[in-house]
């Protein structure tokens, strides 16, 4: 049996991976900023971690609690939270 090593993504990689899954995302930040902060959160992340994590704050930022918040988080910023503890 062969073994194919694939490195994890770089940051432009990481950045690039959630550009593609923020696409279906509704959010008030600006779309540039908010997929290179998050790559730059992410170190180690492969593209099946970001999808994860994307689709982790989607389903956080449409839960009841999340929105009766005065002033909530960005759901992005507590599903990398989740991920990254």
């Amino acid at each position: 049996d062969r073994h194919v090593h694939i490195d994890k993504p770089t940051m432009a990689g990481r950045q690039d991976i959630f550009k593609v899954y923020l696409k279906k995302i509704v959010t008030n930040e600006e779309f540039e900023y908010l997929s290179g902060r998050l790559a730059a959160l992410t170190p180690g992340f492969a593209g099946a971690d970001i999808a994860n994590c994307v689709n982790e704050a989607a389903l956080i930022g449409t839960s009841p609690t999340h929105l009766s918040c005065p002033l909530p988080p960005s759901p992005l910023d507590i599903s990398v939270h989740f991920w990254l503890t």
